[in-house]
């Protein structure tokens, strides 16, 4: 049997306790300096003293809620499927966006993923190729861990290949159907990227997406204008006629794979944020039963102890017992 306390232990149930026991650690003194000066023996009064530091620990333990109890409750966990898809190519070390691309998009997804408490949430980066980095959990700290260990060293592939990371996203799903034909209600994509692709067409990757209903929300990072692309070496990647790089958001890239799936185009640069737009966007999704508990379960047993007190106090008041005879 588990025993827990609804209410923690504070500094006003010490004051309490403290004046209680200063008032009847007084008034025991008190009753047996009168019994000195008049030579009796006051033992009857300790029966009224006891009784009435009985009921008051009694009310004290009511107040502090004990909970126990046996017995187990079957809980359905109702939420949603989420992979997070996560473009590690070079562009993301452009810092148009401050500190960088790769490092607003961390930031950003811890928030994502500490608001979204009740859905199980996977990785997935990519860059030409797409590779599972965490899969389905609702473990948060661990997804904090994966978040902070993104790097663009972790792939060594050139190139964006959206078409890669959105196949691996929907094998996936497909990989936790329950039976053929599982409703796929409650399942949705999200893609970090700048919305460059040099890879092949994702059209019949999206046209499987939206057969399913499994929406894309896609989160471009970047600006219009663009920035150099840093390398690791020192400098800026070059074009073969020595001009640098500049990486740029597709917004409109991003825009035609949402519109495909059902799903929304947002933005993260210096002039916009939609973050939070996103959040309550897929809070307002239908979630699924994602799986059964059992748990122990306990109640508040407070009633006990006080209806305890209360009779003792009732028969504290119709008790009379004499301490002297005069």
């Amino acid at each position: 049997m588990q025993l827990d306390w609804f209410r923690p232990w504070t500094n006003v149930e010490t004051a309490l306790l403290s004046a209680f026991l200063l008032a009847a650690s007084l008034h025991f003194w008190r009753v047996g300096r009168v019994a000195r000066h008049l030579q009796v023996r006051p033992y009857r009064f300790f029966i009224k003293w006891a009784l009435r530091t009985v009921y008051f620990g009694l009310i004290f333990i009511a107040l502090l809620g004990p909970s126990f109890g046996f017995g187990k409750k079957m809980i359905q966990i109702v939420g949603k499927d989420m992979y997070v898809l996560i473009d590690l190519s070079a562009s993301v070390n452009a810092t148009d966006v401050s500190p960088s691309r790769l490092e607003k998009v961390k930031f950003e997804l811890k928030n994502l993923v500490d608001e979204l408490y009740s859905d199980r949430i996977g990785l997935i980066v990519f860059a030409q190729k797409a590779y599972l980095h965490c899969p389905l959990t609702y473990d948060r700290s661990a997804l904090h861990l994966y978040i902070q260990s993104l790097n663009t060293k972790l792939l060594v592939e050139q190139g964006t290949n959206l078409q890669a990371a959105l196949q691996l996203a929907l094998d996936r799903f497909i990989a936790h159907e329950q039976k053929p034909g599982d409703k796929y209600y409650g399942k949705l994509v999200v893609l970090f990227t700048d919305g460059e692709d040099f890879g092949d067409s994702p059209n019949t990757v999206l046209a499987e997406f939206q057969k399913r209903s499994i929406p894309v929300f896609a989160v471009g990072v970047g600006t219009d204008n663009g920035a150099r692309i840093p390398q690791a070496e020192g400098g800026f990647k070059l074009e073969k006629n020595g001009s640098f790089v500049i990486s740029k958001l597709n917004y409109q890239n991003l825009g035609n794979i949402s519109k495909r799936t059902g799903g929304d185009v947002f933005q993260i640069n210096a002039q916009n944020n939609d973050m939070s737009q996103l959040i309550k966007t897929i809070k307002s999704i239908k979630g699924r039963q994602l799986e059964t508990k059992s748990i122990d379960t306990t109640t508040n047993r407070y009633a006990y102890f006080l209806w305890l007190a209360l009779g003792l106090i009732a028969l504290d008041i119709v008790l009379i017992v004499r301490v002297f005879k005069i």
